[in-house]
């Protein structure tokens, strides 16, 4: 998921910029999720990340700051949140290391 998602924001795989800059235009007429088309936009501190988190535990987010994509994956939906704490904590190290 971070191989692709890395390569999908970095115009390897959709190679025309407006037909991915439409994939993270907000969605109206619900402004308060920040829901785009597919991608969620989400801000850990004050870095903005490109997300897409899915229902069984999986969460892929990519922040052009960094240049980086973290991707989590947890066995069981219900500890998802251990997942974003896990990415929370990555996003900080990267940070540190910026």
């Amino acid at each position: 998921m971070a191989r692709f998602y890395q390569l999908l924001f970095s115009r390897k795989i959709i190679k025309n910029k407006d037909i991915l800059k439409l994939m993270y235009t907000d969605v109206p007429p619900d402004f308060t999720t920040n829901y785009c088309l597919g991608i969620r936009k989400i801000k850990i501190e004050d870095i903005m990340g490109y997300n897409h988190g899915g229902g069984l535990g999986t969460d892929a987010t990519y922040f052009p700051e960094l240049n980086a994509t973290i991707s989590i994956a947890s066995v069981e939906a219900d500890k998802r949140n251990v997942a974003l704490q896990i990415r929370d904590l990555l996003i900080e190290r990267l940070r540190k290391e910026k």
